[in-house]
């Protein structure tokens, strides 16, 4: 590293934002150059002595579905051919449209 001062007193504004974004980005890159070389190193100690890294972190495992991932999905039960609604929850205000102005549930209901 250079321990030189560097001037920037006669830098322009926009010179000195031009600047801070070449630093910003090369801390980026050195960051990422970083937890490569940690994560090339520890990979290699775990190949040298055998184990993996369920080994060490015994918590760590494989995915595993949700709650909400094993539900199968509701099908429609009602539609009138741009709004779709399954039955349950809040009636929707275009069913309650429909409704009120003259129409039949059994109208909307797509499993006939």
């Amino acid at each position: 590293m250079s321990t030189q001062p560097v001037s920037l007193e006669g830098l322009s504004v926009s010179d000195l934002t031009a600047l801070q974004a070449k630093i910003d980005e090369q801390i980026k890159i050195k960051h990422e150059e970083t937890k490569r070389d940690v994560k090339n190193k520890i990979l290699a100690l775990l190949g040298e002595s055998g184990l993996s890294i369920s080994d060490i972190f015994p918590s760590i495992r494989s995915v595993k579905p949700t709650a909400s991932d094993l539900k199968p999905k509701v099908s429609v039960k009602y539609s009138d051919g741009q709004n779709n609604w399954t039955g349950r929850g809040r009636m929707p205000r275009w069913v309650k449209s429909f409704i009120e102005s003259g129409g039949d549930l059994a109208a909307l209901d797509v499993s006939k």
